[in-house]
């Protein structure tokens, strides 16, 4: 069975956990003027117009290059395109969580709640909104209503109703990681 997403909706909620939605809202708008003969692909010009536009202040001229070697001749598709975009956004998240004094905790449950409360955390609030914790348990294979998710934020969100902070946050994950 692949784990890489065959379709929309898949990619969508792969996504969703690194992007929020008026992001993905501006990369959609950004592909559709970009996709100049609207067949639903940029190409390979296209493609290295809009990364020097946009990001030669992130990348230098030979990564450019070098990410661009990967295309060749290649159109792009919306998806490929988002993840492009969204590569920044994981290595600015990996360089934040290397720098979290609780990363190098000795509990392994520290460690790995810290690390997909980053993951999901897609505003970079430093907490996990209803949206988010939704996006998370999907991405976990949990099947949940909107009210299974509400009651699971009240349980856990303390401090505030509609959030759970890390140490809301790992509370929950210690819970669930012992009912498994």
């Amino acid at each position: 069975m692949s784990t890489i997403p065959q379709d929309s909706k898949q990619w969508e909620a792969l996504y969703e956990g690194l992007l929020t939605p008026q992001e993905f809202q501006k990369l959609r708008e950004e592909f559709s003027l970009d996709d100049v003969d609207h067949d639903g692909y940029v190409d390979k010009e296209q493609l290295e117009k809009v990364l020097n536009d946009l990001y030669s202040h992130i990348f230098t001229e030979k990564e450019l290059k070098e990410l661009l070697k990967r295309y060749k001749d290649k159109k792009v598709d919306f998806y490929e395109f988002v993840g492009l975009f969204t590569a920044e956004k994981i290595e600015k998240k990996i360089q934040k969580l290397q720098s979290d004094p609780l990363i190098n905790s000795s509990d392994p449950d520290v460690v790995n709640a810290k690390f997909v409360f980053s993951v999901f955390d897609a505003d970079n609030s430093n907490t996990i909104e209803m949206r988010e914790l939704e996006c998370m348990l999907r991405q976990m294979g949990k099947s949940c209503t909107e009210s299974d998710v509400s009651s699971i934020m009240h349980k856990f969100g303390k401090k505030h109703a509609d959030s759970m902070e890390f140490d809301e946050f790992l509370q929950m994950y210690k819970e669930f990681s012992s009912s498994s």
